[in-house]
């Protein structure tokens, strides 16, 4: 695939892509509503509001063509086109979000990754969980 058919067919799936990640959105803050180990509202739980990103396109091909990873299917292979953030304080309440995430049968996978922000006594913690996308999510767009 040449880098114009690649770009031209990400282009069609984003919409596809800001779709799942809106599903993904509601689905989380659905069940976090409901989840036992809420102890404040919503809004106050969450630090910034969520919202669905969806990887830009020279990102996209950046990733695919240029970072010596050889994918064969880039467009199957990538798996983070799509993101949603879930920013808490306390590590109680990110685990509370991986918790309420657990229970998505489309969870694949948890990657954990502790980074230091620009002092040393501020750490973050990241959780990044692949969702697979469903299946029929493409022919819906055929």
């Amino acid at each position: 695939m040449t880098e114009a058919e690649l770009k031209s067919a990400y282009e069609a799936q984003k919409p596809l892509l800001a779709a799942w990640g809106s599903t993904v959105k509601e689905e989380v803050l659905s069940r976090l509503e409901k989840a036992p180990g809420l102890t404040k509202p919503l809004a106050e739980f969450l630090k910034i509001p969520v919202e669905p990103r969806v990887k830009a396109t020279d990102s996209f091909l950046a990733k695919a063509l240029r970072r010596g990873k050889d994918y064969e299917r880039p467009l199957d292979q990538i798996t983070d086109k799509v993101g949603v953030r879930f920013v808490v304080l306390l590590l109680s309440e990110l685990k509370l979000i991986e918790d309420v995430i657990e229970g998505c049968e489309q969870k694949r996978r948890v990657i954990l990754r502790p980074s230091a922000l620009s002092a040393p006594t501020i750490l973050t913690t990241n959780r990044f969980i692949i969702l697979r996308i469903p299946r029929n999510l493409w022919s819906v767009a055929a």
